[in-house]
């Protein structure tokens, strides 16, 4: 399990005049807008009970970057154990407002859930990315990721 803390103090960092910080419940209006530009467009109410979930569970980090009051980006990670591989952290969505990509934004919220999972004792991160984006493979690219397979995700509705 997770021992959020006596770690994630030292995760609020100055990102050049921005501050990284742990997601608040606050936020949630914002990181509904940027979820949308990840193509998920969500109802505020049912994010807001989502995100009260999230913060109040130990195996789930969300980290958000913001400036003069607005949050520009935010990394949402879990703790994930499967049967097969050692523990790992897996990204559940990673996105930065559109007029600030190219800024660090994005590296530097990977950097600090890097940060955080060597110090839990988890020596790798997965993340999945649609196969049509491709500026986005070519960021995780840069910041060190390597992508190991090809896959096809299956969903069925119930209900």
């Amino acid at each position: 399990m997770m021992q959020q803390a006596h770690v994630l103090a030292d995760l609020v960092v100055q990102v050049t005049d921005m501050q990284l910080r742990l997601a608040e419940l606050a936020d949630a209006k914002r990181l509904q807008a940027l979820s949308a530009l990840l193509g998920y467009s969500y109802p505020l109410e049912k994010l807001t009970v989502n995100l009260t979930t999230s913060l109040a569970d130990t195996k789930q980090l969300i980290l958000v970057v913001e400036h003069d009051g607005l949050v520009l980006g935010y990394c949402h990670a879990e703790y994930y154990e499967p049967l097969y591989a050692d523990k790992l952290l897996n990204v559940l969505g990673l996105v930065v407002d559109k007029s600030h990509q190219g800024q660090g934004i994005g590296s530097a919220l990977l950097d600090a859930i890097a940060s955080y999972a060597l110090e839990q004792g988890i020596r790798a991160i997965r993340l999945n990315s649609g196969e049509d984006r491709s500026a986005a493979h070519c960021f995780y690219e840069k910041n060190g990721y390597i992508s190991n397979k090809q896959q096809k995700n299956f969903i069925k509705r119930l209900g």
